[in-house]
């Protein structure tokens, strides 16, 4: 139980660290750190064969389900009806876990799909109204979306 809350804390410290500024260190005796650069008789661990890498593929979308920024230029939107948007990715994403939220408002919810309905390269994205005003209509909303693969 304690060498897994250290590890823990190690990803969490390593994880708010920003990109490049930080690395993970070892000691001859195994003992990890997390630090700006590697001492003397320190070995870099590589973080990619830690699954500590952050997600590939991530899109923003705009309201009108233009595309603000993605992982990949190959990453579409389709947007033919109010509150719901089709995300297309360029491998199969079958098996990763989706993730969505809406930006600036917190009386709308993003929620993504993997229903396979439009195949296991698009992820649904539905945004309702949540909020105490009206019933749980479909909206239109800027959101991020962000898969976290196997």
């Amino acid at each position: 139980m304690r060498k897994s809350t250290w590890v823990a804390g190690v990803l969490l410290v390593t994880s708010l660290t920003p990109a490049g500024a930080a690395v993970l260190c070892q000691k001859k005796s195994g003992a990890v750190f997390v630090r700006s650069a590697c001492k003397k008789k320190e070995m870099a661990l590589d973080v990619s064969g830690l699954g500590l890498v952050g997600p590939k593929l991530w899109v923003r979308v705009h309201f009108d389900g233009t595309t603000e920024d993605a992982s990949s230029p190959q990453i579409t939107v389709s947007h033919n009806v109010s509150g719901v948007y089709d995300v297309t990715f360029p491998q199969d994403v079958s098996a990763c876990a989706p993730v969505a939220s809406v930006h600036d408002t917190i009386e709308l919810l993003a929620t993504p799909s993997l229903n396979g309905v439009s195949g296991p390269t698009v992820v649904e994205v539905l945004v309702r109204n949540v909020g105490p005003a009206g019933p749980a209509e479909y909206a239109d909303a800027d959101f991020s979306l962000v898969l976290a693969c196997p």
